[in-house]
């Protein structure tokens, strides 16, 4: 599943920040159009708890980002290999090296010494999403809190999706409301020296997004850095942190619409593969691989199971289709099955692995491949379907006991299951050296009802070498964007 760890919890819990550069933008947009009218704050905030991350040091402290004025939205597209954002119709003059990273030097910080000398610092790319989040060793925020109810201007629910997008995201929804805050938590490096420390840190530094002023951008205020008696690991996030829990809205969908009385089918699309590596695993070659299924049909994608008997570890499958966001009717879907190793619900043989070879052979292929379906990564809202989902994450997968279970993948939504999940890999035991695709093809038993199934097949171009034990992998950009250089630089690589 999706590499993120999501949790309803206040601003005392700590979030981590990844210290990683970021290529500078260009200074603030032209004064063509209107003055905006939202302010981006820094505030200072409090750490009760240290954040949950092996390794050496943990900052007392951390800023808190809010809004005020109008909320922050930002429109942000991508063709080819170029990320645009615009923001109230107009395009900033800053161009994100990924959907996945998003602004650059969005946010920067510094700790100083007592004597006004600097211990560490570092500029970070990010969108400006309260959930950006995607393991224990990345950056990101807190999930948002309404820190000015009274306000009648501040909305009662956030009305933004909670990540970034993927790097092949086609266009995205960033955006943050007014009246919320959440805390950004800094992960300092583990070679600096515990102590006392003043911490000054800046919001869109180089004014790529407007605001109304810019005076309240910046925050200083005194920490400590404290040593955890933990010896630092460079490591990847551990298994707990790889998962996208699910993440309550009480904000409905806007229903599916299409022109007519006709059934809103949905789209199943296999993006290609991301995140590609070759790793041995007792004795064997595993090309491991993240896959994500995305719905960019006009109808939601529904799943009910259920079962009478309680030992049972098949599910009978329902498909529920929709009009107008209203049921109207139901047919056969196959089966769910319970996944042991995930602890909870997929359903059967939603997508087929497969590495062929130039002449088109298979010459590896995964068995069974079980989604639990869930709206993880928003990779079109120009959909014109494209709604906040009730939740986001896996939230209708279920347990051992569940009875019946409901899973649902929205139109505009992806559903992207991790490289080191069960099932994620081929073996390439054997397998000489030379080109390949990883073809991924979703609903290969034809189970499911669609708009079309011309697109229910995907490549991605992988150039196998090394030796065995010590088998490399090359990944060439697709569609111009080099999705595993944006994955490095979020340190989400394995």
């Amino acid at each position: 599943m999706s590499g993120v760890r999501q949790r309803a919890m206040g601003l005392a819990a700590g979030v981590l920040v990844l210290i990683m550069g970021a290529g500078g933008s260009a200074a603030a947009g032209a004064g063509a159009a209107a003055r905006p009218v939202t302010n981006l704050q820094l505030l200072a905030g409090t750490d009760p708890d240290f954040p949950p991350r092996q390794g050496a040091r943990a900052l007392s402290a951390s800023p808190v980002f809010a809004v005020t004025g109008a909320s922050l939205e930002l429109d942000v597209r991508r063709t080819g290999g170029v990320v645009s954002v615009r923001q109230g119709g107009v395009l900033l003059p800053v161009r994100p090296r990924s959907v996945l990273l998003g602004l650059p030097r969005y946010f920067q910080w510094k700790l100083l010494r007592t004597d006004g000398g600097v211990a560490a610092s570092a500029q970070v790319e990010a969108c400006p999403m309260s959930g950006t989040l995607f393991g224990q060793n990345a950056w990101g925020f807190n999930m948002p809190v309404n820190i000015d109810p009274a306000n009648p201007d501040t909305p009662a629910t956030n009305p933004y999706p909670l990540e970034c997008g993927d790097p092949l995201t086609v266009r995205a929804r960033w955006g943050f409301p007014t009246g919320w805050g959440v805390q950004m938590h800094i992960q300092v490096p583990d070679a600096t020296p515990p102590g006392a420390y003043m911490l000054e840190a800046t919001v869109n530094p180089d004014g790529a997004i407007r605001e109304s002023t810019r005076a309240d951008n910046t925050v200083r205020m005194p920490v400590e850095v404290f040593d955890t008696g933990q010896e630092a690991q460079a490591v990847a996030a551990p298994p707990a942190a790889t998962e996208r829990t699910a993440v309550p809205r009480s904000v409905p969908p806007t229903a599916a619409r299409a022109a007519g009385g006709r059934v809103d089918l949905p789209d199943l699309v296999p993006l290609p593969s991301e995140n590609i590596s070759a790793v041995p695993d007792d004795g064997v070659d595993l090309l491991r691989f993240s896959s994500t299924v995305a719905n960019l049909g006009r109808g939601t994608m529904r799943i009910d199971g259920f079962r009478s008997d309680m030992t049972a570890t098949e599910m009978r499958a329902e498909q529920v289709l929709f009009r107008d966001g209203a049921e109207v009717s139901r047919r056969p879907a196959g089966t769910l099955v319970y996944d042991p190793e995930h602890f909870h619900w997929h359903f059967d043989y939603l997508a087929r692995y497969q590495l062929v070879d130039a002449r088109g052979t298979v010459v590896a292929t995964s068995g069974k491949i079980g989604f639990c379906m869930a709206d993880v990564h928003q990779i079109d809202a120009g959909n014109p379907a494209f709604a906040l989902p009730d939740y986001e994450g896996f939230t209708g997968c279920g347990t051992a006991v569940s009875r019946s279970v409901r899973e649902t993948l929205d139109p505009g939504w992806g559903d992207e299951y991790g490289q080191i999940r069960p099932g994620q890999a081929l073996d390439i035991s054997g397998i000489a050296n030379g080109t390949y695709q990883l073809r991924i093809e979703a609903d290969p038993e034809h189970k499911l009802q669609e708009a079309t199934r011309d697109n229910n097949i995907s490549h991605r171009t992988v150039i196998l070498g090394g030796t065995a034990g010590a088998r490399t992998v090359q990944v060439p950009p697709i569609d111009g964007v080099d999705t595993e250089a944006a994955w490095a630089a979020l340190g989400r690589t394995f």
